[in-house]
């Protein structure tokens, strides 16, 4: 993390010596327009999809793992799909 931060303050393309700019980078970043849309979609995955996923699969696990009549089926449908490819 400490490289990350001192690279952010240099222009360096792996072959010709850095060279430190000071904030140009930083000024750049902020009047990049596309930067607000990269941010947007970070934060969705962050706070939205990853935790929708998470609760879902939990809920799923919790639902395959009741004792109830039938489950058997629905384990196997549900594995189905990830264990076939390994034996084929």
């Amino acid at each position: 993390m400490v490289v990350s931060l001192v690279l952010a303050f240099l222009e360096w393309d792996l072959i010709t010596p850095w060279k430190f700019n000071g904030l140009d980078n930083w000024r750049r970043l902020l009047e990049d327009d596309l930067v607000t849309t990269a941010l947007g979609n970070t934060a969705y995955y962050t706070f939205i999809a990853v935790p929708l996923h998470v609760a879902g699969a939990l809920g799923l696990a919790i639902l395959l793992n009741k004792r109830m009549k039938g489950i058997g089926f629905f384990r196997t449908t549900f594995f189905l799909p990830s264990v076939t490819p390994q034996v084929a």
